[in-house]
């Protein structure tokens, strides 16, 4: 399952980022990594919040914070899928370490929307330094191309792609496969609601 922070509030960045964040356990090929990729997926009643860090020199070209940027994945990336409850189309959403950001929908694995809208309203932050990236976005509920409905039956996913040289990949649900793919909507997991994380003081 996917931990996903149900909140009364929307939290600032700050705040969002001293909730409990999630690390992933292995890479694609289940190797286990120095400094993985940790993230966080959080949701208030009009916001869905997204945030990846590594305590490792971000991999990333310095696009301004939330610059909409084709191709992120060629370098660090943190990514968010997220299937919808009533059809088989499915949104993606990327983060670069240094606050750019894409999405897209997709009606079958790989095969874009014919009609999608760039979603409108969505705010990122990115603390980017030589030796460490957190980066974080808000983004309204009312944007999402898909009907997503926040609840226990939802499916999502959560990847990222670390690394110069060589690439390494990675997917909280355990998609499979000889080569990394991850748009696999039909393995994508449920999601494991939780309680407030966060102090709304």
């Amino acid at each position: 399952m996917l931990p996903l922070y149900k909140l009364p509030f929307e939290p600032d960045f700050a705040k969002l980022r001293a909730m409990p964040y999630t690390s992933f356990k292995s890479d694609w090929f289940g190797h286990v990594p120095q400094n993985a990729p940790s993230f966080l997926l959080a949701c208030t009643p009009t916001r869905l919040l997204f945030a990846g860090k590594r305590k490792a020199p971000p991999n990333c070209d310095r696009h301004q914070i939330n610059a909409f940027v084709q191709e992120l994945w060629k370098k660090d990336v943190i990514e968010l899928f997220l299937c919808s409850d009533s059809n088989s189309d499915y949104q993606e959403f990327n983060l670069s370490p240094c606050g750019a950001w894409w999405s897209h929908g997709f009606s079958a694995p790989r095969v874009p929307r014919a009609h999608f809208q760039r979603p409108k309203g969505v705010v990122c932050d990115a603390l980017c330094t030589p030796e460490s990236w957190d980066v974080a976005c808000s983004i309204p509920l009312a944007e999402l191309q898909i009907t997503f409905l926040l609840s226990a039956a939802s499916r999502a996913n959560i990847c990222s792609i670390i690394g110069e040289t060589q690439q390494r990949f990675f997917s909280w649900a355990k998609l499979g496969g000889s080569r990394p793919d991850f748009h696999l909507p039909a393995k994508f997991e449920t999601l494991e609601i939780k309680s407030d994380g966060a102090d709304g003081g």
